[in-house]
């Protein structure tokens, strides 16, 4: 036979793994072998065979400091802080490739151009087609601008490139190009690039009022060793500049009156696997936080914030501001000593029903929200500003004892499975799975093994001999921990053995609880810091032999 199974691993906000689901799932596997042996059918008897399947100790310290669940006054804390969206700088604001084309031509019929002679210098502006941004200064951490001009007269000729607002460490770009001569027809054409990483480009146009303006100068000299020539109005000179992949380090400007919105899910897969039964917590606390670093008028709101169970249940956060249109301020200072500007909308039980949405256990989890930048128009004079390390960030933090009551909390799991075995051969005849456990978690439980054909219809149910007990009902070990020792059986019966063919899927079932040691009801428990699950796990079997 053979088994072939993955266990999903996650409980959640509470960053349990079930464990038990997974020994469960290990047991099954390693018991469920065929022991095929060259045969003889001359002979045939029963062997009792006892396999050692697993001497391990469980528990949840490799949970412990990875920014989810801390230890606490001796029992673990959840201190959950997960950002749900990130706008940078590229988000607010991007510069498209654009192409600065001027083809110039003399405003003469014709001009005698002797060697080293200058006979074109016009400077021109480009209006940068960038909708609702109306930019006034830039600063590039990336990106290049690729030339390419022409040259129709027979002489060689130095075209010289000037652009005025783009400077580095203060000096402005400034390119020559050399291009042999060519004809109207067939004009020289040459090439290049330029990185524009620690560039700085001025955008407010030749009079220094205006915005998304870049300003360009045209040069055009004869090479003062070529040869007399005739330029005319229809000799057309082709200067390109092409800006492509720029990235921005820093932006001013007013950002425009827009709108950042969206609905979006996120998903807690395990949850899936809860059929049944309820759980309670208590003193939870969550916010969610709007982290604001750039320079910018804004507004937002919450429209909802729900989960979906299982079954089906939705549950919608209410209070303290869900669904309320509330203000953003603006950040202080610049570059290196910004400092964010944080809108908190904080959920407690006292202010929200924050403790039936964590109850709900939803599977699948919905944030609504809208963003307005500058919902009021361009009241800063164009004093927007956006730095490297500007962020608009939606978080949530979330903290709560890991204190617990559950009521039947049924968790399933389907896995698929090939068993096979030849009952004319050396194979499994019935068997027992034992567990001897060393349980020092406040939970008790029951295991069920659920087996379905193809199509999912129940072949055979194998229910446990006995309870998981709760860690409460012991004694304290060496270290004072709390624990108490069970035995579990999970037999498996030659009529189970029998339909093994039938047999395409299996399901693991668990029934938890939080029992009261002295009452007969459930209580709040929490989850001591050093709280452990030893296992030890054999099958006992008969092996039924032919020689």
């Amino acid at each position: 036979m053979e088994i072939n199974s993955e266990f999903k691993e996650n409980l959640g906000y509470m960053k349990k793994k079930l464990l038990r689901l997974k020994l469960v799932g290990i047991v099954l596997i390693a018991t469920a072998l065929s022991v095929v042996v060259s045969c003889r059918k001359d002979a045939t008897w029963n062997s009792d065979w006892v396999v050692p399947l697993i001497n391990d100790c469980l528990d949840l310290s490799k949970l412990v400091n990875d920014s989810t669940i801390e230890v606490q006054g001796g029992y673990y804390y959840l201190n959950l802080k997960r950002n749900l969206y990130d706008f940078s700088l590229t988000d607010i604001v991007s510069i498209p490739d654009t192409t600065i084309d001027r083809t110039t031509a003399l405003n003469v019929s014709g001009l005698n151009v002797t060697p080293g002679f200058e006979f074109y210098n016009v400077v021109e502006e480009h209006e940068l087609n960038l909708q609702d941004l109306e930019l006034k200064l830039i600063q590039l951490s990336g990106g290049f601008i690729d030339f390419e001009l022409s040259n129709p007269v027979q002489t060689g000729i130095y075209i010289t490139i000037e652009l005025p607002g783009v400077t580095k460490n203060g000096v402005a770009l400034s390119r020559t190009f050399y291009i042999n001569g060519g004809t109207q027809a067939n004009p020289k054409v040459v090439s290049d690039q330029l990185d524009l990483n620690g560039y700085q480009i001025d955008l407010k146009g030749v009079n220094g009022d205006s915005f998304n303006k870049l300003r360009s100068l045209v040069k055009i000299k004869s090479a003062p060793g070529g040869e007399p020539v005739t330029v005319t109005n229809n000799h057309f000179f082709n200067v390109k500049a092409k800006f492509r992949d720029v990235k921005l380090r820093y932006a001013r400007g007013y950002f425009g009156n827009r709108i950042l919105e969206d609905t979006t899910s996120f998903n807690i897969d395990f949850f899936n696997n809860i059929t049944s039964g309820t759980i309670d917590i208590q003193n939870a606390s969550v916010k969610l936080i709007l982290e604001n670093g750039i320079k910018i008028d804004a507004s937002g709101v919450i429209h909802f914030l729900k989960s979906v169970n299982k079954q089906n249940n939705e549950v919608s956060l209410s209070g303290n501001g869900i669904g309320n249109t509330f203000t953003i301020d603006q950040p202080t200072g610049s570059f290196e000593n910004m400092q964010p500007a944080s809108k908190v909308l904080h959920f407690t039980s006292n202010n929200s029903n924050i403790e039936q949405f964590f109850e709900n256990l939803g599977a699948r989890n919905e944030i609504a929200y809208k963003i307005k930048i500058n919902p009021w128009g361009n009241v800063s004079g164009g004093w927007n500003e956006v730095y490297p390390q500007s962020r608009l960030r939606l978080a949530i933090e979330a903290q709560m004892p890991l204190s617990i009551q559950m009521d039947a909390l049924t968790i399933r799991d389907t896995f698929a499975i090939n068993l096979k075995q030849d009952k004319d051969k050396t194979h499994f005849g019935s068997g027992i799975l034992q567990l001897d456990l060393d349980n020092a978690f406040p939970f008790a439980g029951k295991l069920k093994i659920i087996f379905l054909d193809e199509y999912f219809q129940e072949v055979t149910v194998i229910n446990a001999q006995q309870t998981i007990v709760s860690s409460l009902f012991g004694t304290p070990d060496s270290q004072g921990i709390m624990h108490q020792k069970s035995n579990i059986e999970l037999p498996l019966t030659k009529e189970v053995v029998e339909q093994l063919e039938l047999i395409k899927h299996l399901v693991v079932e668990a029934v938890f609880d939080t029992p009261n040691p002295s009452a007969v009801t459930n209580q709040m428990v929490g989850i001591p810091a050093d709280a452990y699950l030893g296992i030890k796990a054999k099958a006992k079997f008969k092996l039924n032999m032919h020689l």
